[in-house]
């Protein structure tokens, strides 16, 4: 193992690639590369002007390890290629003044912990299962598969993933394991995400529903004379929210996974002309969790809006996108992936618990058999993580004994895979 880069070291190399989406092309070919280098077959599968990566190697049953390539990108500067010299400049400047310490594609390694954007969502997991996967011995390829997947877009709309299950590539896998941040209840409270031992056994589904109001325009002098649309806006989301609390609204709760939720994310309205504004559009996060569905949600919200505003006055529906939005899922404990994982980790010392993600993640649609025409089932995943902090913000962070930590967790999960 002494000839292979280290995880720490992988890191280093993936942090110093700017990967903001849509600008994953040069960390993907890096990965893609690196796979070729240690002896994987590697696939890659285009996504408009990107692509997902699948390496693979061995035969037998299959072991899916998947990370997503992509970060968030700074705030203000989304549309800025980091590759080019005067854009990468200018989103350097703009992390300064949001509260980054040092250029975010530059990694910095203090007091343990390693900086930079991406540094645990999830740079750290793809570190760990390239680690993972160039360390195995070769004679268990001779008995096993290891398939490892890469998707780009996980951060907007999950292009990646979706197209990557339009292919045939991962119908064999069996079981998959996603080193993504373990984004629990209890990160908000303690600030970081929990170390190796916390299984996710699943995640929150997710959809945004758009409300459009009907107002009648008139002149703003004469206010009376129309229906202002902003009112009745502001009337709707004061009596969901109302209803939310009072509980007439009920939304879901779940042994595992946080509780659903609903808030409202963007208000649209006003016109250009001194008049009454005769529309307003809103739209609400909806956060599912099992047995709960986007019919049901969609019938509930308007049932609660048509308690203050006529059927005439308003319509509502599931927002556009251009992949669909993602359903909640639990893996079982029972499950091969999870109970060889759980006994894995014993056999480490750990001390496991279960847990569920507070948001999606590209594991839902492998865990979904509906977004899966070639596959026509769901693949069992679990979410394995390690500690870190200020993920989606400045100075990102990952604690590198608990990167160390997780890979050699990684390695007695795969050792165990049968």
């Amino acid at each position: 193992m002494s000839n292979f880069p280290s995880v720490q070291r992988i890191l280093h190399h993936l942090v110093e690639i700017p990967s903001p989406y849509p600008f994953e092309n040069k960390i993907a070919n890096w990965v893609s590369s690196f796979l070729e280098n240690h002896n994987f077959r590697v696939h890659k599968v285009p996504v408009e002007n990107r692509f997902c990566i699948v390496g693979e190697r061995g035969t037998g049953n299959t072991l899916l390890l998947f990370g997503h390539l992509d970060t968030v990108p700074i705030q203000g500067v989304e549309d800025e290629n980091p590759h080019n010299e005067k854009s990468r400049q200018k989103i350097i400047d703009r992390a300064l003044k949001l509260g980054w310490t040092q250029d975010p594609f530059t990694p910095l390694i203090k007091e343990g912990k390693m900086y930079g954007n991406g540094a645990i969502d999830m740079k750290a997991g793809v570190a760990s299962i390239l680690a993972t996967a160039i360390s195995l011995p070769v004679e268990w390829f001779s008995t096993r598969k290891l398939k490892l997947a890469f998707s780009i877009d996980e951060e907007y709309v999950d292009k990646g993933m979706y197209q990557l299950l339009q292919t045939d590539l991962l119908r064999d896998v069996q079981g998959c394991i996603c080193p993504e941040i373990a984004d629990i209840s209890e990160v908000v409270e303690i600030g970081e995400t929990p170390d190796v031992g916390t299984i996710l056994l699943g995640r929150r589904g997710r959809i945004a529903i758009e409300v459009l109001i009907k107002g009648k325009a008139a002149h703003a002098a004469t206010p009376k004379a129309g229906i202002n649309a902003i009112e009745l806006g502001a009337k709707v989301i004061a009596h969901v929210m109302k209803s939310v609390e009072s509980g007439n609204l009920q939304l879901g709760t779940h042994d595992l996974l946080p509780n659903a939720s609903l808030t409202p994310l963007k208000i649209y309205a006003g016109t250009s002309s001194l008049s009454v504004p005769d529309s307003c559009l809103i739209e609400f996060d909806r956060h599912l969790v099992p047995p709960e569905t986007p019919e049901f949600v969609l019938k509930q919200l308007k049932t609660c809006i048509n308690e203050v505003l006529d059927l005439g006055n308003f319509q509502i529906r599931k927002s556009i996108r251009p992949t669909p939005f993602l359903l909640p899922f639990v893996t079982p404990k029972d499950s091969k992936i999870a109970q060889i994982s759980i006994s894995a980790l014993e056999s480490l010392g750990y001390n496991v618990r279960f847990s569920g993600g507070n948001s999606v993640a590209d594991e839902n649609m492998l865990s979904s058999p509906d977004y899966q025409p070639p596959i026509l089932h769901a693949i069992p995943t679990i979410g394995l993580g390690c500690k870190g902090g200020n993920y989606h913000k400045d100075n990102e962070w990952v604690d590198l004994d608990s990167l160390e930590n997780h890979q050699i967790a990684l390695m007695e999960i795969c050792k165990n895979w049968t």
